[in-house]
């Protein structure tokens, strides 16, 4: 099921709903990416799409091919480009 969080609501509240529900978060948003603040072992999964523009059609083709490849986005973080992903862990 997708939900999405308000414009404006702050990043620490979008990862508390995030924890809460056990869900992988999808978003634009690089701020995400800080290791310290959002260590990736503490969350069911962080993918951040780095794809400009962010056209939707580019956006569902690197997500299509990420969900082709990967099966378990838990403890992770996921820095998807056009071309393909990077993977990190704590």
């Amino acid at each position: 099921m997708e939900e999405y969080v308000p414009k404006g609501i702050e990043d620490n509240v979008v990862m508390s709903l995030a924890k809460k529900k056990k869900a992988v978060l999808l978003t634009r948003d690089s701020d995400f990416s800080n290791h310290i603040l959002y260590p990736p072992s503490n969350y069911f999964g962080i993918v951040i799409f780095q794809i400009h523009p962010p056209k939707p059609d580019k956006i569902v083709k690197a997500l299509s091919l990420l969900l082709e490849i990967v099966k378990d986005f838990e403890n992770k973080l996921f820095v998807v480009e056009e071309e393909g992903f990077i993977v990190f862990e704590d």
